[in-house]
């Protein structure tokens, strides 16, 4: 296994994983990919809904980019391989934008389980009190007063 000889494998690209650091499989910048960045660091977008409005931007430029290729293949095939890398690079920087949202993803879909796990517990703890009553009350009538 790579990890294990210190190496991890990012689209067929062999990456190294720095030692004693907590975000050692972060993926790698586009530069140390040797991908063209077409797209502002996440961090300078300013936030989520930024960071949405340049993944529509990505995807309407992968779709045209993807037309463009397909005329080229119609019209002059011998001329492909720059529109194929032209493609491939504007679905790297996509990918590298999704990758950017994963940690932030990971904390909701926590968050939402730990909710989850709260409500289920209080309701549980509810049902418990709830017989608790009911079987102080059954004793009570059940006991000779006296």
């Amino acid at each position: 296994m790579w990890c294990a000889e210190g190496f991890y494998p990012l689209f067929g690209t062999p990456f190294e994983v720095p030692e004693g650091r907590p975000d050692a499989f972060a993926v790698p910048s586009l530069e140390n990919q040797g991908v063209q960045q077409l797209v502002p660091e996440p961090g300078a977008l300013g936030g989520p809904e930024a960071l949405r409005r340049e993944l529509h931007k990505m995807n309407r430029e992968i779709v045209f980019q993807y037309i463009d290729l397909m005329a080229t293949l119609t019209e002059s095939p011998g001329l492909y391989a720059r529109k194929l890398e032209e493609v491939r690079t504007a679905l790297m920087n996509m990918q590298y934008l999704l990758n950017t949202l994963r940690p932030a993803q990971s904390r909701s879909a926590l968050l939402l389980a730990m909710e989850e796990q709260t409500a289920e517990q209080e309701e549980a703890i509810r049902y418990i009190r709830k017989k608790i009553v009911e079987a102080d009350e059954a004793c009570k009538v059940g006991l000779p007063s006296g």
